[in-house]
């Protein structure tokens, strides 16, 4: 799945696109410049929406079955990137 759908859980890679470490969250919007809000923890040590660059992003992932399958909303998010998911 490459559309951003509302509740999706999204993958990203982390210090290097190659590596093994990463970072999963839930999809919560989007900003109007097509950036990736997401609900997940231990972002800043903390359960907080992040804003993620595409960049980033290795995949979308929805669960299989009959859901309300809703385009991710445009939402204002925070000015920086997310940098620490330690």
């Amino acid at each position: 799945m490459t559309t951003p759908l509302y509740g999706s859980i999204v993958v990203f890679w982390r210090e290097s696109r190659t590596g093994w470490k990463g970072h999963v969250a839930f999809l919560v919007g989007v900003t109007r410049a097509g950036e990736l809000l997401c609900l997940g923890g231990n972002q800043d040590n903390a359960v907080t929406v992040a804003k993620f660059s595409r960049d980033r992003l290795i995949g979308f992932r929805f669960p299989k079955g009959d859901y309300d399958r809703k385009a991710a909303p445009i939402l204002t998010g925070p000015s920086a990137y997310s940098i620490n998911e330690a």
